[in-house]
């Protein structure tokens, strides 16, 4: 189930940054309504709806906590529908296949890539996430649709694993486009 994040009934003319949590599972034997959205053994190389934004909220870095190590050789990646690894690339981010201590935020992976001194930190976004050099604008292609944040799964057949995924953004779509007169 994809987690919905709604419109800020208030006047938006101060926005604030908010965090959301999904937890994405490939336990299909458990307690099912302890996670967010599951993947199941026929969903290699699926895509999953993890949160849906409506136009205009700005996705300002997502993050993820491995929790428990999913199959081996399985890839996962962090995108929207136009990247589908703008915020995070399986083979030099995720690691879906060992555990997590701490978050990772895209732009600590940017970050990250240009302190060691990368030549691939501007030039290789197949190793860089995009998203993370500067955050993401939600647009959609009609406005009023919403957007989705997915995960593509990759490799190997999930059979176990969790991963809590974090988004933090600002609701912009009701703040005032002009200047009050």
């Amino acid at each position: 189930m994809t987690i919905v994040i709604p419109q800020n009934p208030q006047d938006l003319a101060v926005s604030t940054m908010r965090i959301a949590k999904c937890l994405l599972a490939a336990d299909t034997t458990g307690d099912t309504n302890i996670y967010d959205v599951i993947i199941g053994s026929g969903d290699s190389a699926a895509v999953v709806n993890l949160f849906q934004f409506q136009h205009h909220t700005l996705i300002y870095d997502v993050g993820w906590r491995v929790r428990a190590p999913f199959t081996a050789s399985m890839t996962l990646t962090i995108g929207d529908s136009d990247d589908a690894d703008g915020w995070s690339n399986a083979a030099a981010n995720v690691g879906a296949t060992v555990a997590d201590t701490a978050i990772m935020w895209s732009r600590e992976v940017v970050l990250g890539q240009s302190l060691i001194g990368s030549t691939t930190a501007v030039a290789d976004t197949t190793a860089v996430p995009i998203y993370g050099a500067a955050g993401r604008l939600m647009v959609a292609d009609t406005v009023g649709s919403p957007i989705n944040l997915t995960a593509t799964v990759a490799g190997a057949v999930p059979a176990t694993g969790q991963i809590e995924i974090y988004a933090m953004y600002c609701l912009m779509g009701g703040q005032r486009d002009m200047m009050a007169t």
